[in-house]
């Protein structure tokens, strides 16, 4: 009898090995899925273009993808994309996505351009936004570098705001705010608080 339970336990033991390693590519693949159909479902109402990812790992409830990459457009048809080193994800928010070294770029009024770079970022399929966080800059095809610790940018109108100090430059000249809004994509910026411009004039001729 001890032989037969024996056996038992061995066949016991062999098929759960045989379904944790199933459940080992099965899991990732599932979440796959569902990332597809989360950004299929969303694409209409957040116009989202395409997503790209390098290998998934699970851990736990938390989805870690490697250099993601995630393309949109606004409202008046400009183009974003973000991109980043590493993304996390809740599988059970699959709308909102933590990424690391955040890297995006984004068409404006007037045939501008600008690209974000920071430490840390957030999106938010739901909300049509995405944060940028820590150590950010701003460079824009028009010779501005903005210098911020936050800033939030919509994409479905490309407005950006940030309500902690922001510091641009243009060559020499500066301008330093406690609070900006860039509405429209560019066709209106606000500086507001405690703002203090320096600018230095050309030499005049002789």
């Amino acid at each position: 009898m001890s032989a037969i339970i024996s056996g038992e336990r061995y066949a016991a033991a062999a098929r759960h090995s045989r379904l944790v390693r199933r459940l080992r590519w099965l899991l990732p693949a599932l979440v796959g899925i569902a990332i597809i159909a989360f950004i299929g479902l969303g694409a209409a109402r957040s116009f989202l273009g395409s997503i790209s990812f390098l290998p998934v790992r699970l851990d736990g409830s938390t989805l870690e993808m490697a250099h993601p990459h995630l393309t949109g457009y606004d409202a008046n048809r400009r183009r974003y994309s973000l991109s980043a080193e590493r993304a996390r994800q809740d599988i059970a928010a699959p709308s909102k996505i933590q990424l690391d070294r955040l890297d995006a770029h984004m068409e404006l009024a007037g045939n501008n351009e600008v690209r974000i770079l920071s430490d840390k970022g957030f999106f938010d399929g739901e909300a049509n936004r995405f944060i940028a966080q820590g150590n950010v800059r701003v460079n824009t095809t028009l010779g501005y570098e903005l210098f911020l610790r936050s800033m939030t940018v919509l994409t479905k109108t490309s407005s950006m705001e940030s309500e902690e100090p922001v510091e641009v430059r243009n060559g020499d000249n500066r301008i330093f705010a406690d609070r900006m809004q860039v509405h429209s994509g560019g066709e209106r910026i606000v500086f507001d608080g405690r703002v203090k411009t320096i600018f230095h004039l050309p030499p005049e001729s002789p």
